[in-house]
């Protein structure tokens, strides 16, 4: 994939810093909760493995509820898992800033909608130049923050511990 040299020039002026901290996934089938995704997400087209993480218990379980509710049929005695995670990432970029998003050519209406198209333009340059992870604001909860870990560009700092994990249900 080519990627945009002034958004490259962008996410490469971006001050990055470790992020350490306690995070929220839910996986299906007890899939365990470092299993990347390869399929391509809202922050990852289908080359880019990442890992979707969600900063807040409630942002985690708004994510969650989207997906049940985008499932048709819904399941009705589907298993999850809901993790809460200790994590340490390396070089991480902070997206939240609606400023910053915009500079990068991600607006909040992109943001929310199901067109990945922009949002993935960044992730993928930024797993291309060795970003460790994005901080993105939520779709689906507005005072809510994701993570986007992109495991392959980790150095051996990165930590990914298990610190509970519960069932949920459907």
């Amino acid at each position: 994939m080519a990627h945009d040299p002034a958004l490259l020039d962008r996410l490469e002026a971006l001050e990055l810093r470790e992020w350490t901290g306690r995070a929220f996934r839910y996986t299906a089938a007890r899939r365990p909760p470092e299993r990347e995704n390869t399929l391509g997400a809202r922050w990852n087209p289908r080359e880019v493995p990442a890992i979707y993480v969600a900063l807040e218990h409630e942002t985690v379980l708004a994510e969650f509820a989207h997906h049940l509710d985008a499932l048709s049929p819904r399941p009705s005695q589907a298993s999850f898992t809901l993790y809460e995670l200790d994590l340490r990432v390396e070089k991480v970029a902070d997206l939240r800033d609606a400023g910053v998003l915009d500079h990068l050519g991600v607006g909040w209406q992109q943001l929310a909608n199901d067109d990945f198209a922009a949002c993935q333009r960044v992730g993928a340059a930024a797993a291309w130049l060795r970003i460790g992870g994005l901080l993105v604001p939520s779709a689906r909860r507005t005072t809510g923050s994701n993570l986007i870990v992109f495991p392959r560009n980790q150095e051996s700092a990165f930590a990914f511990d298990i610190a509970a994990e519960r069932e949920i249900g459907s």
